[in-house]
């Protein structure tokens, strides 16, 4: 049983379905919005078991990923998801920077409205350089969500410290059984992301299902669901 909220997300490409819900078990839902989900909303194979709120903003169009080099998912000029993720980022506790440290409010398509982009990656947006400490400096210790969410092989996972912190980030199966430990260490204040490849602590893939990333810093904690797809 799962309750997801996509919002400002790309889910292309993914095989065999963007989303499929287990057939077995309690519903599932799944909201989405401001989202780019190929096949629409029939990229969502719910199975009989779940309902699909498909709420504004939502489109199915190539996204037009750049496809090569460092960041294969980062935008071209022409992707229709340029400045069409939901307009209002109130109460959505987004970071300053996209995934790579662009700042993530910006206006890619020139049209001299400031509208955040789908996906991880802001279309035109200047890099923050990572010696400019004001810029960089995270006013709220936060784990941000997973990205692509469910994911189907691996997924990044970006979290802030506003102190220099000891950091541990594991994952837990369903059970509260560790899984894989990401992150047991001290690190500096500022923005950070590791990449969890589906492997548990001894090397093996582990089955789809659901997932949940605890994470420590300081006297701060948080969890948060991920759901690994086929």
């Amino acid at each position: 049983f799962s309750n997801l909220s996509l919002v400002n997300c790309i889910l292309w490409n993914d095989i065999p379905q963007e989303v499929y819900f287990f057939r077995r078990g309690s519903p599932s839902s799944i909201t989405v919005s401001y989202s780019d989900i190929q096949g629409d909303s029939a990229g969502i194979v719910t199975n009989n078991n779940g309902t699909v709120y498909w709420l504004d903003g939502n489109i199915a169009l190539n996204p037009l990923f750049i496809g090569s080099g460092n960041h294969p998912f980062s935008l071209q000029e022409e992707s229709p998801c340029i400045d069409t993720g939901n307009p209002d980022t109130s109460g959505l506790n987004l970071p300053p920077w996209d995934i790579v440290g662009n700042e993530r409010i910006w206006d890619g398509d020139g049209d001299e409205i400031a509208i955040i982009d789908m996906g991880a990656y802001e279309y035109g947006a200047p890099l923050v350089g990572i010696d400019d400490s004001i810029a960089l400096k995270p006013t709220t210790c936060s784990l941000l969500q997973n990205y692509p969410n469910p994911s189907n092989s691996q997924t990044t996972i970006q979290y802030s410290l506003t102190l220099d912190s000891k950091v541990v980030l594991k994952v837990y199966n369903t059970l509260a059984q560790e899984i894989k430990v990401l992150v047991d260490k001290f690190q500096s204040s500022g923005i950070h992301q590791v990449i969890w490849d589906g492997r548990n602590n001894l090397g093996r893939t582990v089955p789809c299902g659901i997932y949940f990333l605890k994470f420590t810093a300081r006297e701060y904690t948080e969890t948060q669901k991920l759901i690994k797809v086929k």
